[in-house]
């Protein structure tokens, strides 16, 4: 399991692979990407060598910077790898309502993936 509490400028991150339940939430703006989400990407690729048969991993993001994105595509591209395996993976992109920035980056993520996206509006 890995807990990381947001601050202002960095997301929560809830990981639980006991339960194959992956939650990143809150606004993504660290100083450096990279060592920020290190231990975040470290924690997924341990789960995906031997995940469960599903797999669901929520985005609710207020914000992210574009070199949170990149981390993103990481993420995306790992997870994508073990839905080609036969792994389920889902993916739930949860977006401020009349937020369109979040959607697009979103939309525009998802088109990268072969598995499901569900775009998730809430107030």
């Amino acid at each position: 399991m890995l807990k990381i509490k947001a601050t202002y400028d960095t997301p929560a991150v809830e990981f639980e692979p006991e339960n194959g339940v992956f939650r990143i939430s809150g606004r993504s703006l660290p100083a450096n990407s990279f060592a920020f989400y290190s231990p975040v990407m470290n924690e997924l690729k341990e789960y995906l060598k031997n995940p469960l048969p599903q797999t669901t991993f929520d985005f609710k993001l207020d914000f992210i910077s574009s070199s949170s994105t990149k981390i993103f595509q990481e993420f995306f591209y790992e997870l994508g790898q073990a839905h080609k395996a036969g792994y389920k993976i889902i993916v739930n992109w949860y977006y401020r309502f009349g937020d369109d920035d979040m959607k697009e980056l979103g939309d525009d993520l998802r088109m990268e993936t072969e598995f499901p996206f569900e775009f998730i509006a809430f107030e």
